[in-house]
């Protein structure tokens, strides 16, 4: 189960629901507080971070000790510092490169580590269940607003992400069986597979 940042999951009590999956993938700063709980859970045996910002994994990591950890860093001019922590999985820079190239090959966007941890894990899984990819601020559709659901941090179309090429090959992972979304794919979403 890969669970979004979306603001969509306050929208229902979810929490038990995802925790009973086997494996609970989280990502960044994902919060777990209590209030959070019943939408969202508290279980998370994956957690995958990006380097932005650069502290954000220290500032976590003892959030998540007993998980699997992947870290990605994007193939983008002034990263070439930037280097996995010891104690986690690099996805390879070349990739996020890859993935990139493949929706949308434009300088200064790149990847969101949802994306990027999806394709890395559907070489391993062959269905990903997700919760919160659709909805009014999520990936899978193209109103995204609020990408973080504890904050008002904000993700413009097209602003840092190609979120629309982004929701494209999503919707294609979904329309072969690859991505099983809890909320179902909406008619909106199918319309848009190509």
């Amino acid at each position: 189960m890969a669970v979004s940042n979306s603001a969509s999951l306050l929208d229902r009590e979810l929490g038990a629901v995802i925790d009973s999956f086997d494996h609970v993938v989280r990502f960044n700063a994902a919060p777990l507080d209590r209030e959070y709980a019943p939408h969202v859970g508290t279980k998370t045996t994956i957690w995958a971070c990006s380097d932005w910002p650069p502290d954000l994994y220290a500032r976590n990591r003892s959030r998540f000790v007993d998980c699997r950890r992947l870290f990605v860093v994007p193939d983008l001019p002034g990263k070439e510092h930037v280097r996995s922590p010891p104690d986690a999985e690099e996805i390879p820079r070349s990739f996020e490169r890859q993935l990139r190239e493949q929706i949308q090959p434009r300088v200064g966007a790149w990847c969101t580590t949802g994306l990027i941890t999806l394709a890395w894990l559907l070489r391993e899984f062959e269905v990903i269940h997700t919760v919160g990819w659709y909805g009014p601020d999520a990936v899978g559709n193209e109103q995204v607003f609020l990408q973080h659901y504890d904050s008002q941090l904000s993700t413009r179309l097209e602003c840092h992400h190609a979120v629309r090429a982004e929701a494209r090959l999503f919707n294609q992972w979904a329309a072969a069986g690859r991505i099983a979304a809890l909320e179902g794919m909406p008619e909106s979403a199918r319309r848009g597979v190509r």
